[in-house]
C-alpha cells in the first residue's frame, strides 16, 4: 500500500505521525512525507522518501503574527486555526500535494488535524483520509469549527467529511472523550527505545534533577522567554540541577547569563529523564486554565513523592518530613525542594478521576496530575 503523510511545520504537529510512519515501515508499505521546508531536517532524518513544500508569503505571515500579538485569546484562535492552518498554509502547501498524488498515487492518507491540503485532494481524486491526534479531541474538533469557514472554499462539505474521516489517538477513552464519530484509539507495537544516561552536564554534581520545559513549540515562541527567565532565577543558588529544553526552534541565547546549576537543549528524549530515574525528577506544567504552573516531585525515594505520601494532601514545605494537616509521610530522604505544590485528588479533572480506578491508567494518571 502506498501511503502519503502530511502535516503543517512545527514539531508538535509532524512528532505524532512519525510512529504511525515507523509501523507502516516495519509492515513494508510505501511511504512519503511531505512537509514545508521548516520540517527539511525532521523529514530527512526518518530515512524515508520526503517532498518539502513551500511556506506561506512572508508578507502575509508578517502581517497575521502582528495582530496576533494584540488579539484576546479567541481572536487569536481565530487567526491560528482559520488563517494560518486554514487558508495560508493550505493555499501554500496544495500545489505541492497535487503534484505528489499525480506520481505518487496514494492509496490513503494519513496527515495530522491542522494540515487541510493534502484533505482537499484526497477528497478531489476520492482516496481515504485518516487524522493522527496532536491534542484532545475536542479541542480539534473546535480547531475544525474554527477553520470552517475558509475550509468551504476549497471545497463545500470538506469540513463534514473530516469529521466523519478516522480519527487516530494514543489517549484513553476516559481521559480524552472524542466527538469524532470514529475515534480508534491505537498504540505503538514496537518496544520502547532504552533510555540511555544524561551527559555530565553538571560537572560531577549528584543534586536531584528539575526538568523545566514548556514543551516542543510554545516553548520556542517569544512568549515564552520571559517565563522561563523567572523560573531560571527561581532555581539559582538551589542545590538541584536544572535541565531545560526549548523546543527545536528555541534559542538558549534568549535566556541571557545561566545560572551554574542550569544547563540548555533545544530537545532531549524523553525517555533519557523519565520520573522513575535515581535522581528526583519534575517539570514544570503551564496550567492553561489559571496561568500558573505546577511542581511536582517524581522520585521515587523523595519523601514527597507521590508514592511514598500518605495521603494525597496539598503542599508541604520542602524538608519537611509531615503534610500541611499534620499526617506523617512515610520513609524517603528529605525533599531538596523541587516541589513546591501538589494537586488534591478532588482538584484533579473529572476525567482523569474517571479513569483512576483502571489498572492500566491509575499510576500513569496519577503520576501526570498529581501536582
Amino acid at each position: 500500500m502506498r501511503v502519503l503523510l502530511a502535516s503543517t511545520g512545527g514539531s508538535g504537529h509532524v512528532g505524532p505521525l512519525l510512529p504511525v510512519l515507523s509501523v507502516l515501515v516495519r509492515r513494508g508499505d510505501e511511504v512519503l512525507l511531505v512537509v514545508p521546508p521548516a520540517l527539511a531536517g525532521t523529514a530527512r532524518g526518518t530515512g524515508q522518501p520526503y517532498l518539502l513544500g513551500k511556506d506561506p508569503p512572508q508578507a502575509e505571515l508578517g502581517s497575521l503574527w502582528e495582530r496576533f500579538a494584540v488579539a484576546d485569546p479567541d481572536e487569536q484562535a481565530v487567526l491560528a486555526n482559520r488563517e494560518l492552518f486554514a487558508r495560508l498554509c493550505t493555499t501554500a502547501m496544495l500545489p505541492t500535494l497535487e503534484g505528489a498524488f499525480a506520481w505518487f498515487r496514494p492509496d490513503l492518507v494519513v496527515r495530522e488535524p491542522c494540515e487541510y491540503a493534502s484533505a482537499v485532494v484526497a477528497e478531489q481524486r476520492g482516496v481515504r483520509h485518516v487524522q493522527v491526534a496532536i491534542g484532545l479531541a475536542e479541542v480539534e474538533r473546535a480547531s475544525l469549527e474554527l477553520a470552517a469557514p475558509v475550509l468551504r472554499s476549497f471545497r463545500p462539505d470538506l469540513r463534514e467529511r473530516l469529521l466523519a474521516a478516522p480519527y487516530l489517538t494514543r489517549l484513553p477513552a476516559a481521559l480524552d472523550p472524542s466527538p469524532f464519530p470514529t475515534t480508534l484509539r491505537v498504540r505503538d507495537p514496537a518496544p520502547p527505545d532504552r533510555p540511555r544516561p544524561l551527559p555530565d552536564w553538571w560537572a560531577g554534581s549528584t543534586d536531584p534533577l528539575v526538568y523545566l520545559t514548556l514543551g516542543t513549540v510554545a516553548g520556542s515562541l517569544p512568549e515564552a522567554t520571559e517565563l522561563y527567565r523567572a523560573a531560571l532565577a527561581a532555581s539559582d543558588g538551589l542545590a538541584v540541577r536544572v535541565l531545560v529544553t526549548l523546543g527545536h526552534d528555541g534559542d538558549a541565547t534568549s535566556l541571557g547569563t545561566l545560572p551554574a546549576n542550569v544547563h540548555a537543549e533545544k530537545w532531549v528524549p524523553q525517555r533519557d529523564v523519565p520520573p522513575w530515574r535515581r535522581s528526583c525528577c519534575a517539570t514544570a506544567v503551564p496550567a492553561r486554565r489559571s496561568g500558573r504552573s505546577r511542581w511536582g516531585c517524581r522520585s521515587s525515594s523523595c519523601r514527597c513523592s507521590p508514592t511514598n505520601r500518605r495521603t494525597a494532601g496539598s503542599s508541604h514545605r520542602p524538608g519537611q518530613g509531615s503534610s500541611p494537616d499534620g499526617q506523617r509521610i512515610s520513609s524517603g530522604k528529605p525533599c531538596s525542594g523541587c516541589c513546591t505544590t501538589r494537586r488534591t485528588t478532588t482538584e484533579q479533572p473529572r476525567s482523569v478521576r474517571r479513569c483512576r480506578p483502571s489498572r492500566n491508567y491509575r499510576t500513569c494518571s496519577t503520576n501526570c496530575t498529581s501536582w
